[in-house]
Protein backbone atom coordinates (compact mmCIF):
# COMPACT_ATOMS: atom_id res chain seq x y z
CA UNK A 1 0.00 0.00 0.00
CA UNK A 2 1.60 3.34 -0.79
CA UNK A 3 0.27 6.19 0.96
CA UNK A 4 0.71 9.38 -0.98
CA UNK A 5 0.85 13.09 0.14
CA UNK A 6 1.16 16.89 -0.53
CA UNK A 7 4.98 17.65 -0.38
CA UNK A 8 4.20 20.91 1.52
CA UNK A 9 2.18 18.71 4.32
CA UNK A 10 5.38 16.26 4.35
CA UNK A 11 7.47 19.04 5.03
CA UNK A 12 5.74 20.86 7.16
CA UNK A 13 5.04 17.56 8.94
CA UNK A 14 8.61 16.01 9.84
CA UNK A 15 10.57 19.57 10.01
CA UNK A 16 8.02 22.26 11.53
CA UNK A 17 5.54 20.04 14.02
CA UNK A 18 8.37 16.87 14.26
CA UNK A 19 11.56 18.80 13.98
CA UNK A 20 13.42 15.74 12.09
CA UNK A 21 16.06 17.42 10.36
CA UNK A 22 16.16 20.71 7.97
CA UNK A 23 13.45 21.70 5.04
CA UNK A 24 16.07 21.81 2.47
CA UNK A 25 17.92 18.70 3.25
CA UNK A 26 14.78 16.37 4.18
CA UNK A 27 13.31 18.42 0.65
CA UNK A 28 16.13 16.91 -1.25
CA UNK A 29 16.63 13.84 0.90
CA UNK A 30 12.85 12.74 0.19
CA UNK A 31 12.57 13.35 -3.17
CA UNK A 32 15.75 10.88 -3.99
CA UNK A 33 14.28 8.37 -1.79
CA UNK A 34 10.38 8.59 -3.93
CA UNK A 35 12.58 8.92 -7.49
CA UNK A 36 15.49 5.87 -6.66
CA UNK A 37 14.05 3.97 -4.47
CA UNK A 38 10.58 3.75 -4.52
CA UNK A 39 9.83 4.51 -8.13
CA UNK A 40 12.94 2.60 -10.09
CA UNK A 41 13.64 0.26 -7.52
CA UNK A 42 10.27 -0.77 -6.72
CA UNK A 43 7.08 0.14 -7.68
CA UNK A 44 8.44 1.02 -11.31
CA UNK A 45 9.12 -2.68 -12.11
CA UNK A 46 5.93 -4.19 -10.45
CA UNK A 47 2.91 -4.75 -11.88
CA UNK A 48 0.13 -2.17 -10.87
CA UNK A 49 -1.86 -5.37 -9.41
CA UNK A 50 0.43 -5.78 -6.77
CA UNK A 51 0.65 -1.86 -5.09
CA UNK A 52 -2.92 -0.37 -4.14
CA UNK A 53 -2.20 4.08 -3.51
CA UNK A 54 -4.51 5.87 -1.15
CA UNK A 55 -4.47 9.14 -1.09
CA UNK A 56 -3.74 10.87 2.38
CA UNK A 57 -5.83 14.04 2.08
CA UNK A 58 -9.26 11.54 1.06
CA UNK A 59 -8.54 10.05 4.30
CA UNK A 60 -10.84 8.42 6.34
CA UNK A 61 -12.52 7.55 2.60
CA UNK A 62 -10.44 4.89 1.42
CA UNK A 63 -10.44 2.64 -2.11
CA UNK A 64 -13.77 0.32 -1.72
CA UNK A 65 -11.97 -2.52 -2.50
CA UNK A 66 -8.75 -1.56 -0.27
CA UNK A 67 -9.94 -4.32 2.54
CA UNK A 68 -10.09 -7.07 0.06
CA UNK A 69 -7.24 -6.17 -1.72
CA UNK A 70 -4.94 -6.50 1.73
CA UNK A 71 -7.05 -9.64 2.35
CA UNK A 72 -7.79 -8.50 5.86
CA UNK A 73 -12.16 -7.47 5.96
CA UNK A 74 -14.00 -9.77 7.59
CA UNK A 75 -11.22 -12.40 8.78
CA UNK A 76 -12.74 -15.24 10.92
CA UNK A 77 -15.93 -14.47 10.24
CA UNK A 78 -15.73 -11.43 11.55
CA UNK A 79 -17.65 -8.22 10.41
CA UNK A 80 -14.87 -5.81 10.88
CA UNK A 81 -13.26 -4.07 7.89
CA UNK A 82 -10.95 -1.51 7.57
CA UNK A 83 -13.19 1.57 6.34
CA UNK A 84 -15.12 1.28 9.78
CA UNK A 85 -11.95 1.68 11.66
CA UNK A 86 -10.01 4.15 9.84
CA UNK A 87 -13.24 6.39 10.13
CA UNK A 88 -13.94 5.40 13.80
CA UNK A 89 -9.98 6.13 14.47
CA UNK A 90 -8.61 8.91 11.92
CA UNK A 91 -9.19 12.11 13.15
CA UNK A 92 -8.22 14.14 10.04
CA UNK A 93 -6.67 17.67 10.62
CA UNK A 94 -5.51 18.31 7.25
CA UNK A 95 -6.78 21.97 5.81
CA UNK A 96 -9.02 22.52 2.78
CA UNK A 97 -6.33 23.07 -0.10
CA UNK A 98 -8.65 25.57 -2.05
CA UNK A 99 -7.39 29.24 -2.87
CA UNK A 100 -7.08 32.07 0.24
CA UNK A 101 -6.54 29.39 2.70
CA UNK A 102 -3.99 29.22 5.07
CA UNK A 103 -2.39 25.87 2.68
CA UNK A 104 -1.84 28.64 -0.26
CA UNK A 105 -0.50 31.00 2.22
CA UNK A 106 2.29 28.66 2.95
CA UNK A 107 3.23 28.01 -0.42
CA UNK A 108 3.29 31.51 -1.33
CA UNK A 109 5.61 32.42 1.12
CA UNK A 110 7.81 30.04 0.11
CA UNK A 111 8.69 32.75 -2.67
CA UNK A 112 10.93 34.08 -0.34
CA UNK A 113 12.80 31.11 0.71
CA UNK A 114 14.24 30.12 -2.94
CA UNK A 115 16.43 27.10 -1.38
CA UNK A 116 13.14 25.77 0.89
CA UNK A 117 10.81 26.36 -2.57
CA UNK A 118 13.85 24.33 -4.59
CA UNK A 119 13.20 21.67 -2.09
CA UNK A 120 9.53 21.54 -2.12
CA UNK A 121 9.49 21.52 -6.14
CA UNK A 122 11.97 18.67 -6.17
CA UNK A 123 9.97 16.68 -3.89
CA UNK A 124 6.77 17.65 -5.50
CA UNK A 125 7.98 16.74 -8.85
CA UNK A 126 9.40 13.25 -7.00
CA UNK A 127 5.59 12.82 -5.91
CA UNK A 128 3.92 14.18 -9.09
CA UNK A 129 5.70 11.08 -10.37
CA UNK A 130 4.88 8.92 -7.86
CA UNK A 131 0.80 9.56 -7.96
CA UNK A 132 1.27 9.58 -12.29
CA UNK A 133 2.45 5.68 -11.43
CA UNK A 134 -0.76 5.02 -9.44
CA UNK A 135 -3.13 6.63 -11.90
CA UNK A 136 -1.87 3.76 -14.22
CA UNK A 137 -3.62 0.87 -11.49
Amino acid sequence: MVILRDPLDILVSTTVHRHFGHWEGNGHLYASIVRKQIIDSQLGRMDPAFFKCVDYDAYPNLPDDLGEFLNINYQKDSEWTIHETVKKFFHHSAETKEAGSHYEKRVKRLENFPKRKKAYSDLKDALDKLRTLCNHQ
